[in-house]
């Protein structure tokens, strides 16, 4: 039987946040998505309103960030650093979400908040962001994780998919090079490990890998998996040795 992946995988790291999300109020499932594939601090988060979304485009416009002193709000500012002015491209499936979220938990009007107190329209401070955080790390299991832990996630995401320095630095508002090098580093050591994983298939064709098994696994393994089911067929009329079995998982013939 084949070993879930690790904690630190990102498969692993994306099933964490779809058990994460729901197990969130509602209004605010979206905003743990948002905040891994987006990369965005919690204070620039929940200071986004309508017209700094874009659906169409999936961008997100930061320029403002929360400014909370002891839990109680105080308006907005500019972001942490110079740097933190940027306009921030989304995955589509997380567009949809988006989509979704705003259609059904947000206020009419462009000065309309994204995620905002249902009984008001006003703004999410940290303590009840914070109190529905731990409710949610606490019913899977994952008591230590931290709301910044997403954004962390995403860093390391996109790292893994092959982000340069300099993108890391722009996505993230990192003001200098070395603090998106971190996840670089991390990337490093997984492609090493990858290289010699591959070395032991130089001699046949690689094995496709069954679909995960994990709870809630979500919108991007299923594409992932759509994808890959599309490429077998594709390549089964050049007969390669591959086939799809009834329940849709690919096989050796």
């Amino acid at each position: 039987m084949p070993h879930p992946p690790r904690r630190n995988h990102p498969r692993r790291r994306t099933a964490d946040v779809h058990e994460l999300a729901a197990n969130m109020p509602e209004q605010l499932s979206a905003a743990v998505h948002l905040a891994v594939w987006s990369g965005l601090r919690a204070s620039e988060l929940f200071a986004l309103d309508r017209s700094r979304v874009d659906l169409d485009a999936g961008s997100l416009r930061v320029d403002r960030s929360q400014i909370v002193i002891r839990g109680k709000f105080h308006g907005y500012g500019p972001p942490k650093s110079d740097a933190g002015n940027r306009v921030v491209h989304i995955p589509p499936h997380v567009v949809a979400m988006l989509r979704d979220h705003i259609r059904d938990h947000t206020r009419p009007g462009r000065a309309a908040l994204i995620f905002a107190r249902p009984d008001t329209g006003g703004p999410i401070v940290d303590p009840v962001r914070t109190r529905a955080f731990a409710k949610a790390r606490a019913a899977i299991g994952r008591p230590e994780l931290r709301w910044h832990d997403l954004r962390h996630s995403g860093a390391t995401l996109a790292a893994h998919a092959g982000a340069t320095p300099r993108e890391l630095q722009h996505r993230f508002g990192h003001a200098t090079a070395a603090a998106a090098s971190i996840y670089q580093h991390a990337t490093a050591q997984r492609d090493r490990e990858l290289a010699h994983r591959m070395a032991g298939y130089a001699a046949e064709p690689p094995p496709v890998s069954r679909p995960s098994t994990t709870r809630n696994a979500g919108a991007a393994d299923a594409h992932h998996w759509q994808r890959v089911r599309s490429a077998l067929r594709r390549h089964n009329s050049a007969g390669d040795g591959w086939q799809i079995c009834g329940n849709g998982t690919p096989r050796r013939r």
